[in-house]
């Protein structure tokens, strides 16, 4: 197949194999139009905004990564989160509350299915619109151009000439020449990606949202005892479960995170014991009467120089100068040449002082 458009992230659609609505025999039959509006919402509050559904409806899903593999596979997890039955009962109560719903029967018709959407989303102070397919002569080309514009899409269908089926409502997140993909709105992975080329597309609709982007904690991911959440826009959180310490310098060792290989600097934990400061964490040890003893590197400013000590001790200072003959003004320590500065008659350097570190 040729010229494929897909949504973004529509590897949420391939992968949401159970965390839809119940739309079976004996619990909500023909509910399928809450159904697909609640996946367009599923996809939106786990891309887009973490707001769009209450928390107490999510079903969050973590994926564990071993040792020193990286995290930025989400496409990879297995099973795409969504929502519990719970938030397709309230949806089926809003839509009881405009009329729409009357005790066992849950069918209602695309006409409806958006006006609720509007209530839900205007309910929760969102800024949108809804874009509808009623007066579109060509339902295709207004799926596509949905999809075109990175939205999932309602889309209402029924059977054609070469299958026998009732209406139903399904959500289309992709298409080539030979079709439209969608979720058929029923769990199971074979349901995930369905061509619809067989159906005839009597209406669409699609929402576009227009706030900026929040970022979700849907997906959740494990590594080495440390969990955190992964946006789909690339950025992680952590919860930090810091393992491991690396010297550093004479007054910090870095306390690496074995999760997300992210560290912070903490200083030193010394205990005395015979002459010696000895950091109970990382090892790092110092003689008591320890006298610091520099090298200096300029740096690429022509301004500063770092100062470094044998024992790891390292700081940033201004460079200071001395004038020859000529006006040329230097560094009195690392030696570059420097403009402006506080002029000093050339002094040799102190002899550098030995000392012992470990």
């Amino acid at each position: 197949t040729s010229n494929p458009a897909y949504i973004p992230y529509s590897y949420y659609y391939e992968a949401l194999k159970e965390n839809i609505g119940t739309n079976a025999e004996n619990s909500f039959t023909g509910s399928c139009s809450y159904v697909s509006a609640e996946m367009i919402l599923s996809y939106y509050d786990s891309t887009a905004n973490d707001t769009i559904i209450d928390e107490k409806y999510d079903v969050t899903k973590i994926k564990y990564f071993s040792s020193g593999q990286s995290i930025d596979s989400i496409e990879s997890f297995p099973n795409s989160p969504g929502i519990n039955d719970n938030f397709h009962r309230t949806m089926i109560e809003l839509g009881r509350t405009l009329g729409y719903t009357d005790f066992d029967k849950f069918n209602i018709g695309n006409k409806e299915i958006k006006k609720l959407l509007e209530k839900y989303l205007k309910d929760k102070q969102l800024n949108f619109s809804l874009h509808n397919a009623e007066s579109s002569t060509n339902k295709k080309d207004f799926c596509k151009k949905g999809i075109n514009s990175g939205n999932p899409v309602g889309i209402f269908v029924e059977g054609s000439k070469t299958i026998d089926y009732k209406k139903h409502a399904v959500v289309g997140y992709g298409y080539d020449d030979t079709g439209i993909y969608v979720h058929f709105g029923w769990k199971g992975l074979e349901y995930c990606k369905v061509n619809i080329n067989q159906f005839t597309i009597f209406d669409a609709y699609y929402i576009e949202l227009k706030d900026e982007h929040s970022c979700t904690n849907n997906y959740l991911w494990g590594r080495d005892g440390c969990k955190g959440t992964f946006c789909p826009c690339g950025k992680k959180t952590c919860d930090h479960k810091y393992k491991s310490f690396v010297k550093f310098n004479s007054s910090y060792h870095q306390n690496i995170c074995d999760g997300c290989s992210n560290y912070t600097l903490e200083k030193h934990n010394y205990n005395e014991s015979n002459g010696w400061n000895i950091c109970k964490d990382c090892g790092f040890k110092i003689e008591l009467n320890h006298t610091h003893s520099y090298t200096y590197t300029p740096s690429a400013d022509g301004k500063h120089h770092t100062s470094t000590c044998l024992c790891g001790d390292i700081k940033i200072e201004e460079c200071f100068g001395f004038s020859e003959m000529g006006g040329t003004v230097y560094c009195a320590k690392c030696g570059q040449k420097i403009s402006g500065g506080i002029k000093f008659p050339f002094l040799a350097l102190n002899s550098l002082k030995t000392h012992r570190m470990i």
